[in-house]
């Protein structure tokens, strides 16, 4: 169960993410830069509780002085589904020291492989 402080903040973020769904404008600022408020309002819709919480432990992470509250919520919120995979893979590597491989390193790595075994290309190292 979650405590008072942590629904607390939760409830915060998730008001501020209705102000920018419920509240139409032409355009918003985010981070010094203006967008067409649709795309801001799609990418806020796209949102899950991973990437609040996300949000919440980046946050924690900060111990720097935020002048305007808001705004960094906003941004960081915007952001997130953009960044959360990243985050979440630098944290593994972290933990287990190791390197993860993306998809096409993966896939042209077993195409190589496919090609030397079939003679069309020769390894020579």
């Amino acid at each position: 169960m979650l405590n008072h402080e942590k629904r607390s903040l939760y409830e915060e973020i998730y008001q501020l993410i209705c102000d920018v769904v419920l509240v139409p404008d032409e355009e918003m600022k985010i981070n010094s830069k203006v967008y067409p408020y649709e795309m801001v309002r799609q990418r806020f819709m796209s949102l899950r509780f991973e990437h609040v919480i996300y949000v919440t432990e980046c946050m924690a992470e900060n111990f720097g002085k935020v002048s305007n509250i808001r705004n960094y919520l906003i941004t960081a919120l915007y952001n997130a589904p953009l960044t959360i995979q990243n985050h979440s893979d630098q944290n593994f590597r972290e933990a287990n020291h190791t390197k993860v491989i993306t998809r096409y390193e993966y896939e042209s790595g077993e195409r190589l492989k496919a090609l030397q075994d079939a003679g069309v290309i020769k390894k020579y190292f």
